[in-house]
């Protein structure tokens, strides 16, 4: 069975929605099926921002819950190629991005294998009370064991005459935030000025 769509929602998996056109086949039984194809991402949200240092791994009862719902989906095999749109999008709360995307899916429902980039071009985010101008931004899939990418997000804001630079790095689980000032400030007071607009 092939269906084409010019635009669908898909909310899977936990935490992630995707909104995108293509063509995919399911072939098989109900015991070994394969949904394959190939699909152009349009947006890509997510439920919660970096603020969160867990923002794209899926919790143990998210993955039970979807188990218990789509029971005859848990065998199910997934081999699909995704690109982006030429006005593609990611978000998540507090923020609206440009990006480029080449991603992989594959694995089953209960175990999801994301592989590939989102590279974010341009576009705003709100952190900590502030709106910064996001200067470069790459998302890596890379883990075939675990939904635990890589992010490497690179934005600025301005403070008085204060250009403030941060960067979060690492993955997703283990987010890890630097930053720095331009004209150079200590550490105490950058976060004092993002905090209070004061240095």
């Amino acid at each position: 069975m092939t269906t084409t769509t010019d635009r669908v929602r898909i909310r899977y998996p936990e935490g992630m929605s995707w909104l995108v056109g293509g063509s995919l086949r399911l072939s098989g039984s109900t015991n070994s099926g394969v949904m394959s194809g190939k699909v152009t991402v349009q947006r890509v949200t997510l439920t919660q921002g970096l603020e969160t240092a867990g923002v794209l791994v899926s919790s143990k009862q998210g993955i039970s819950d979807q188990r218990r719902t789509h029971r005859s989906c848990v065998t199910l095999q997934f081999d699909i190629e995704a690109g982006s749109s030429p006005d593609a999008r990611m978000e998540w709360p507090g923020a609206e991005l440009e990006a480029d995307a080449s991603l992989r899916v594959r694995g089953t429902w209960e175990h999801p294998i994301i592989l590939g980039h989102i590279h974010l071009l341009s576009g705003d985010l709100y952190f900590a009370g502030n709106r910064y101008r996001v200067a470069r931004g790459d998302v890596n899939f890379a883990n075939p064991f675990r939904l635990d990418p890589v992010l490497n997000v690179e934005a600025s804001t301005r403070v008085q005459q204060y250009e403030i630079t941060l960067n979060f790095s690492g993955p997703s689980s283990k987010l890890a935030l630097a930053y720095r000032s331009d004209p150079p400030l200590p550490s105490n007071d950058i976060v004092t000025l993002l905090a209070l607009g004061a240095a």
